[in-house]
């Protein structure tokens, strides 16, 4: 996506939907608004930034009823590049790399259930792991919407 007037800024992500495409167009149609229209963002705390506008659009996609389905849900993997400068930002498991002098680096972490500390977080909130997924349903620990996981 190109931003208007920051020539110095390069945006991608790719959304993977699961349960249909609804959340995944949705974030893809505004997950860069998010990002960009933070206070972070604009004080140069890009990593907080990132932070904030996933979470801003998970809150807004489950208070949304029409975007608000039980089992609908999307990953997200994001590379900003900003001042020579990148930063990458996930949830569930689309995976980022790069090729560092011939070296393959990975830029992000797969939340899958089955992780020790994914399977804390999901117990301390409430859920539970079985068979690798959560509450024996979803094979990945953090995604956009899946509002029926979330409380």
């Amino acid at each position: 996506i190109d931003i208007p007037d920051q020539p110095d800024v390069a945006y991608f992500a790719v959304f993977d939907g699961h349960g249909g495409s609804t959340i995944s167009e949705y974030a893809s149609q505004h997950l860069h608004q998010y990002i960009f229209n933070r206070p972070e963002y604009g004080n140069g705390d890009i990593e907080s930034a990132l932070k904030g506008a996933f979470l801003a659009l998970d809150e807004d996609i489950i208070k949304n009823g029409e975007l608000n389905s039980a089992q609908i849900g999307t990953t997200a993997i994001t590379v900003l590049i900003k001042n020579n400068f990148l930063y990458c930002a996930n949830v569930g498991d689309s995976r980022a790399i790069a090729s560092i002098s011939g070296q393959v680096k990975p830029l992000s972490f797969d939340h899958k259930p089955f992780n020790d500390q994914e399977e804390k977080r999901i117990v301390n909130a409430g859920g539970k792991v079985e068979g690798q997924r959560v509450n024996g349903v979803l094979a990945l620990s953090r995604a956009f919407g899946d509002g029926l996981f979330k409380g």
